[in-house]
């Protein structure tokens, strides 16, 4: 099954954000949905899906580029969402926001 994955006790995702070479890494607890006042990005960009779970997980992420303009590093906020329909099946959205960029304001980023 995949909750050893993505389940409320699993650090899988935090730990890779650190592989990758994001800095600051930051991830909440993993909440129930429906204790939530504000659920917006499960709405917003899986409207029609039902998820159990949601956790956001914040880091800088280090410039890539060779451009020598812009910010150094790209402060991105992932709002994660979560269902497990039976112990072999676990849908994951994801809704990746960045700030400090050129557009960033404009739309998200949901995979």
């Amino acid at each position: 099954a995949l909750h050893w994955l993505w389940g409320p006790s699993s650090n899988f995702w935090p730990d890779f954000c650190k592989f990758r070479g994001e800095q600051n890494v930051a991830a909440g607890k993993w909440e129930a949905i429906a204790s939530m006042d504000n659920k917006a990005c499960c709405d917003a960009c899986f409207p029609g899906e039902k998820f159990d779970y949601f956790r956001s997980i914040e880091f800088d992420h280090p410039r890539k580029t060779m451009l020598l303009f812009g910010p150094v590093t790209v402060h991105t906020v992932q709002e994660q969402i979560i269902r497990t329909d039976d112990a072999d099946k676990s849908i994951v959205g994801l809704v990746t926001r960045v700030s400090g960029v050129a557009y960033a304001d404009c739309f998200p980023v949901a995979h």
